[in-house]
């Protein structure tokens, strides 16, 4: 039998092993980021990226093995992206009608709500 620490263990370093495999696969596709992208006056410095995302991969990692009820597994990638729509709102119009390379096809707008909320429940 394994000891009780080993899931939450590999479920800490799986994550972060796949992200710091994928920096190193997508790091020549950002140049974009750096040179094209208008960004906000309150973008952190490049130096935190990389401590800040290696800690939120390494919380998600070690939680999963455990057993949340349903409901709150549900609610809290909702409860993300609430927040995330508060912080950008209002600039996301402005950055995404005018400065977002689209592709060829355009879902209407009313689609984004129900597909964006079926995908943080299916995170769930």
């Amino acid at each position: 039998m394994a000891p009780t620490w080993l899931p939450k263990v590999i479920g800490m370093f799986h994550p972060i092993v796949g992200g710091f495999g994928g920096s190193f696969a997508g790091k020549e596709n950002m140049v974009w980021y750096d040179t094209e992208v208008k960004k906000p006056w309150w973008t952190p410095p490049k130096y935190v990226f990389g401590p800040v995302w290696a800690s939120l991969y390494a919380s998600m990692g070690m939680v999963s093995p455990t057993w949340a009820p349903p409901i709150l597994a549900s609610l809290l990638p909702h409860l993300g992206g609430f927040g995330g729509a508060v912080i950008t709102s209002k600039n996301v119009r402005t950055w995404y009608d005018t400065e977002i390379k689209k592709p060829w096809f355009k879902p209407p707008n009313w689609l984004f709500a129900p597909v964006w909320t079926a995908l943080y429940t299916a995170m769930g």
